[in-house]
C-alpha cells in the first residue's frame, strides 16, 4: 500500500499508471533524510564497513541480523527533498498528488494481529495498557472517541475472542483500520483508512 502511497505523490511516477489500488497503506511510507542517514551509518558500524563497495560483499543472514539491531528499523523510500518533498500522506491530504487515476483505498480485515501478536503484546491486555497505546500517538486526545468506537457494543468481533482480552482486539481492529504513525512529522491517518 505504501509503495503505491509513494507513487501517487511522486511526480516522477505519474505516468507510469493508470490506476491505483493502496492496499494496506496507513504505516509509515517514508524516511526523512536525517533518519536514512543514520540507519546508513549504524549499518556500516554493525557490519564493520566502511563504504557502500564493502557492503555488497556481505552475505544476506548478517545484513538480515543488523536490520533488527537497528534502533530505527524502517526500509522506505527517503523524503529527499527531490524525489520525495515529503510524507507520501501529507502529499495526498495538501493535494499534490496525481489527480489524473482512479484510487481504491482499503486493509484487510484485523491485519495489525500480525504486529500486535505476542510477545510485542501481551494477549491479556488491559484497558490500561490499551490507552497508554494511545498517549504518544496523534489520537492520544481521542482515546475515548476510540473506545465508543470499538466498543462491543456497536462493532462487530468474533464470538469466540480465543485466547486475547477484549482490549487485545481492540487494539488490533483500530491499529488495523487506523494505521501506525511512528515517525514525527507523518501525518496522523484517520481512523478507517478511508476517511
Amino acid at each position: 500500500g505504501n509503495s503505491v502511497l509513494n507513487h501517487l505523490a511522486q511526480p516522477a511516477s505519474f505516468g507510469l499508471y493508470s490506476k491505483a489500488m493502496v492496499e494496506s497503506g496507513g504505516y509509515v511510507g517514508a524516511v526523512p533524510l536525517q533518519q536514512a542517514n543514520a540507519n546508513f551509518l549504524q549499518v556500516l558500524n554493525l557490519t564493520g564497513c566502511g563504504d557502500v563497495r564493502c557492503l555488497v560483499n556481505v552475505s544476506a543472514l548478517p545484513l538480515v541480523d543488523v536490520f533488527f539491531r537497528l534502533a530505527q528499523a524502517q526500509w522506505a523510500p527517503t523524503i529527499d527533498g527531490i524525489a520525495l518533498s515529503a510524507f507520501p500522506q501529507k502529499l495526498i491530504a495538501s493535494g499534490q498528488y496525481n489527480h489524473r487515476v482512479p484510487v481504491l483505498l482499503g486493509s484487510n480485515r484485523d491485519e495489525a494481529a500480525l504486529f500486535l501478536a505476542p510477545p510485542a503484546y501481551l494477549a491479556n491486555l488491559t484497558e490500561a495498557r490499551f490507552e497508554e497505546q494511545f498517549n504518544h500517538s496523534p489520537y492520544r486526545d481521542d482515546i475515548a472517541h476510540i473506545k465508543r468506537l470499538y466498543a462491543p457494543s456497536v462493532y462487530d468481533y468474533p464470538s469466540d475472542l480465543g485466547n486475547f482480552s477484549r482490549w487485545w482486539w481492540e487494539l488490533m481492529r483500530a491499529g488495523t483500520e487506523g494505521g501506525t504513525n511512528n515517525v514525527a512529522g507523518q501525518l496522523a491517518v484517520g481512523l478507517g483508512h478511508c476517511s
